[in-house]
């Protein structure tokens, strides 16, 4: 795809990104989606382009689910965790890890329930839940979800450090 450069302000930028699901969209996706808003609105006049947009973006369905940290997590996502001799599963949702009918805010609220429901007492059930609980990857090998939690913290240092050299 052949791209091409475009200056903006700050502020048209932040008004850009507060259209943006974290992790998932892209400059370019959020003016897509601008403009398909634009050209799916009718003509104010025959023959006239609409100028304003007045009915409201339609934001798109969440695509993830951020811990009470702000920490995104992808949805849905699958999760399991073995804890004495027992298979637990609790799936991330947009409102958060379900399990038993219950939703939690962080992996590690939801692994101390968990946990507790098998019988364990509150020291026993003290948990790291990003390390708790595990997710098939492509190759089926399972992996913690703290691997999710380091690539978005990875991310979130790289862009860092891009604003700060911008700013040099």
């Amino acid at each position: 795809m052949e791209t091409v450069s475009l200056t903006i302000s700050a502020e048209m930028f932040a008004r850009l990104q507060s259209y943006a699901v974290p992790l998932v969209d892209t400059t370019d996706t959020i003016l897509q989606r601008l403009c398909d808003h634009w050209d799916a609105s009718p003509p104010a006049k025959a023959g006239f382009r609409r100028h304003v947009i007045d009915t409201p973006l339609v934001k798109p369905e969440p695509t993830s689910f951020k811990t009470s940290r702000g920490v995104p997590l992808p949805i849905p996502l699958a999760l399991y965790a073995d804890y004495a001799g027992k298979r637990i599963e609790v799936s991330l949702t947009a409102d958060g890890f379900a399990y038993n009918g219950r939703y939690f805010s962080d992996p590690s609220s939801v692994a101390v329930a968990a946990k507790k429901d098998l019988g364990a007492s509150d020291t026993q059930a003290s948990t790291n839940g990003w390390t708790f609980w595990m997710l098939g990857d492509r190759t089926g090998v399972p992996q913690s979800l703290d691997t999710i939690r380091q690539a978005w913290l990875t991310e979130q240092s790289r862009r860092q450090k891009e604003r700060v050299s911008k700013l040099a």
